[in-house]
Order: C-alpha cells, then sequence, then structure tokens
C-alpha cells in the first residue's frame, strides 16, 4: 500500500533506539521475561516508564524524533486499564 504508515508506539520508538531487551531488563531491574512481555505488548508498565524514558532522553529514532515521557505514560496507563479489563472478565 503506498502511503500508507505503520503506526508506531511511543515503546515501539524506545525499541528503535535501544535495540535490544538487554537494557530494559537493566534499567527497570525486571526479568527478561518481564522485558520479552512488554515488547510483546507495545507498552511499559506505568511504574517503569521513567526508567525506560531516562534510557532514551536526549535520543532520536532513525527518522529523527524524540520519546515522549507523556505518551510513553499514557500509553503504560492505557495498556494496564485494557489488562485488567481483560483479566476480570
Amino acid at each position: 500500500m503506498q502511503g500508507f504508515k505503520e503506526i508506531r508506539t511511543e515503546f515501539n520508538k524506545v525499541m528503535s533506539i535501544i535495540k535490544k531487551q538487554r537494557a530494559l531488563v537493566e534499567a527497570c531491574n525486571v526479568s527478561t521475561s518481564a522485558a520479552s512481555q512488554w515488547v510483546k505488548q507495545g507498552w511499559v508498565p506505568p511504574s517503569n516508564v521513567i526508567f525506560v524514558y531516562q534510557l532514551v532522553k536526549g535520543k532520536k529514532t532513525i527518522d529523527g524524533e524524540e520519546i515522549s515521557l507523556e505518551k510513553l505514560l499514557y500509553e503504560g496507563t492505557m495498556g494496564k486499564r485494557l489488562k485488567n479489563n481483560r483479566d476480570s472478565n
């Protein structure tokens, strides 16, 4: 499809900058499986957003985009709500 642009979340942008899940594991002091789950779901829990943001603060994606702390936190908050709603049903 010409003109189609993939929708990229802030977390996807983070991963395009840091490249490896290991950086998430070390920065957030979480297990490899937790970091893998974040990558799979496309968002990071709100409690870890600031640690992830510190990894990329001031860095840009290959497209020249900076990461927005607010968008990263919003994605985490909304992702957590969706997960909680699914778990309660």
